[in-house]
C-alpha cells in the first residue's frame, strides 16, 4: 500500500498538463519555415520535429500574423481592387435565387535558356454560377487558351 501511495504522489508531482492541437495549420514545408525564428530561439524550448506545432504563447503572434496575411480588415481597398481580387464581378442576390459571374484569366511567361526563346501561355474566360442549396453550387466556366511555344 505504501508503494502505491508513494507512486501516486510522485505521479501527481511530475504530471504536466497536456496540450492538444486546436488551430488549423497548413501542412507544408514553406509554412513551417516561417516559424524558424521563434522555434530556434534561445528563449523557447519547443520540440521542433513534431508537426503540426502546438500553438502556445511563444508562437501565437507569428501564427496570427501568418493566418491573417492578405486579409483586408481596414476595408481601404478601392472598388475595382475588391471586384477583381476578392469579390464576384457581378453578383445578384434575391430572396429566391442568387447568381454570380466572374472574368477569369491567367498569364504564364517563361524563357527557354538553351534555345534563348520566350514561351508564354495566355488564358481567358468567364464563369457563371448559381448556388443550388446551402452546400452546393452549379457553375459554367468557358475559356480560351493561346500558347506560344518555340519549335526546336
Amino acid at each position: 500500500m505504501k508503494k502505491i501511495l508513494s507512486s501516486a504522489i510522485l505521479l501527481l508531482i511530475f504530471v504536466k498538463v497536456g496540450m492538444a492541437q486546436a488551430q488549423y495549420q497548413p501542412y507544408s514545408y514553406q509554412f513551417y519555415q516561417k516559424f524558424n525564428e521563434d522555434l530556434y530561439s534561445t528563449q523557447t524550448s519547443i520540440h521542433t520535429s513534431l508537426r503540426p506545432f502546438v500553438i502556445d504563447n511563444a508562437l501565437r503572434h507569428r501564427y496570427d500574423s501568418l493566418m491573417n496575411y492578405g486579409t483586408d480588415s481596414t476595408k481601404k481597398r478601392s472598388w475595382a481592387h475588391r471586384k477583381l481580387f476578392n469579390e464576384h464581378l457581378l453578383e445578384i442576390k434575391q430572396s429566391d435565387y442568387t447568381f454570380f459571374a466572374d472574368i477569369v484569366g491567367d498569364v504564364n511567361i517563361g524563357r527557354d535558356l538553351s534555345g534563348k526563346k520566350s514561351t508564354w501561355l495566355n488564358s481567358r474566360g468567364y464563369q457563371l454560377g448559381v448556388p443550388l442549396a446551402k452546400t452546393s453550387t452549379s457553375s459554367l466556366a468557358v475559356g480560351k487558351t493561346r500558347p506560344f511555344l518555340p519549335i526546336t
